[in-house]
């Protein structure tokens, strides 16, 4: 079980599932049966994806995707009530220097309204880029890494 932003233990049951390829993916449900939360792994066993969803509506409210090494690929932030992409934050780490090109979406219909790159950033749009960069981090070392299937250690 782990704990919600106000200390609640959320999840109840876990299911998990492995494709082909042997991507590993864990489906946290909470007390109601509601989905809240996808993690998938890589097959060697790190940390591919983190899924966030609302339980109230079954959407989705963020997605964070990394690369096999560890680093952020992207960030994609949802509208919890219509589950539709209202910002995507795409990463690249230039030995050290954080670029991003955030791509801002109709939270109606999903479509893409404007892309902009970090010097076009505002400041304080830049500022919530980089906390959600850090976030993904954190997310990432907190989270543990699992045993792969030994057919996939060939």
């Amino acid at each position: 079980m782990t704990k919600n932003q106000n200390n609640i233990f959320q999840i109840k049951r876990t299911t998990t599932y492995t494709n082909k390829n042997g991507y590993k993916t864990f489906t946290a449900y909470n007390k109601n049966n509601r989905k809240i939360k996808k993690t998938s792994y890589y097959p060697v066993g790190r940390l591919h994806s983190i899924k966030n969803f609302n339980p109230q509506t079954n959407n989705p409210t963020k997605d964070i995707h990394y690369y096999y090494e560890g680093d952020v690929s992207y960030i994609n932030i949802y509208d919890s009530q219509t589950g539709k992409l209202t910002k995507s934050i795409d990463l690249f780490d230039f030995n050290g220097f954080i670029d991003f090109i955030i791509s801002f979406h109709d939270p109606q219909y999903g479509r893409r309204l404007r892309s902009l790159r970090y010097e076009k950033i505002p400041p304080e749009e830049r500022q919530l880029a980089l906390q959600e960069h850090r976030l993904a981090l954190e997310i990432y070392r907190s989270t543990p890494k699992i045993q792969p299937q030994k057919e996939n250690l060939k």
